[in-house]
């Protein structure tokens, strides 16, 4: 079973739609940052990160869901890993990349229905904490 079909459609959506807009803000976040005024955001890589975000996830429920935390660890490792490895090929942008992991991992964390564990429902909770946080922090860069 793949992931389209564990994570609801419209969370999936919300999570590549938001993952990619909050990928490219902490994309311009961080170059308004270093002022860096060359710098561009170009094409739908932050959304697909997001949607890396939305596996990363669906990993770490599955791990807890199945008692296995320590080999699902391992496997998130890996696929962050890899996708800061690609990042920091020359003329890609890892802070777009890495806003939209963080965006899709936190939405889908935030919005998943798993209420029968302890574990996932405190995870929940403060995903949805740190969700809003992360939100005004990127919307900060348009109010100075």
């Amino acid at each position: 079973m793949n992931v389209e079909q564990k994570v609801p459609t419209k969370l999936y959506v919300l999570g590549l739609l938001l993952g990619g807009i909050q990928g490219n803000m902490l994309f311009a976040f961080y170059n308004i940052v270093t002022e860096n005024q060359t710098a561009l955001a170009v094409g739908f890589s932050s959304a697909i990160c997001a949607g890396i975000g939305i596996i990363v996830a669906d990993m770490l429920i599955q791990s807890i869901l199945r008692g296995n935390l320590k080999v699902g660890l391992y496997r998130i490792l890996f696929v962050v890993g890899y996708v800061i490895i690609m990042s920091l090929l020359p003329g890609v942008d890892i802070w777009g990349h890495i806003g939209g992991l963080f965006s899709g991992f936190l939405i889908t964390m935030s919005f998943i229905s798993c209420w029968d564990k302890e574990e996932i429902r405190k995870v929940t909770i403060f995903s949805r904490v740190i969700f809003v946080l992360y939100t005004i922090l990127l919307f900060s860069i348009f109010m100075t």
